[in-house]
């Protein structure tokens, strides 16, 4: 396979809340539960490999958090578990190609780079369902951006003037 191109890109927070509060995303505090399981797998035989020798398989995973704070979520609460889907680096259609005719792209990941730096387990989340799901995972959120738990009064700040009503800017 070809090499993986991570670019680290820099956006405001002020950003990442606005998608929040225009979709249906939620900002909390979680922690990873250390349990992973595969979402999605699929083997491509050896009788369809370019050199008709080995099998290629592709596999999807889902993560389980548990929110411990949140920050803007009508929906959950502290202690409940969510599952989170990364995406892969290479697609399916990247695996098959590859499989079929052993050719291959480097493809280029964009990940935010966190304002402040992430530490220790527990992390501030901007999250937002997707709609991947099946009968053991309903409901699988997408984490559109990762800060350290030194983000929070920023955050607290920008929500609280995001949500004041244009009158109450005079009071």
């Amino acid at each position: 396979m070809s090499q993986v191109i991570m670019q680290f890109v820099s956006m405001p927070l002020e950003d990442d809340i606005d998608r929040i509060l225009s979709g249906n995303g939620h900002i909390i505090i979680a922690e990873h539960s250390n349990v992973s399981e595969i979402f999605f797998e699929k083997v491509f035989p050896k009788e369809t490999h370019y050199r008709k020798s080995g099998e290629s398989s592709y596999s999807e995973y889902v993560h389980k958090y548990e929110i411990k704070e949140i920050i803007k979520s009508d929906k959950f609460k502290p202690e409940e578990f969510f599952w989170v889907r990364n995406e892969p680096n290479y697609s399916l259609s990247d695996i098959k190609k590859y499989h079929e005719s052993g050719l291959s792209r480097s493809p280029v990941i964009l990940e935010r780079k966190p304002k402040y730096p992430t530490n220790g387990k527990q992390e501030i989340l901007f999250i937002e369902i997707i709609n991947k799901k099946n009968e053991k995972y309903p409901e699988i959120y997408n984490i559109l951006t990762r800060e350290g738990l030194d983000a929070k009064k920023e955050i607290n700040e920008i929500l609280n003037r995001k949500e004041k009503k244009w009158w109450q800017f005079w009071k």
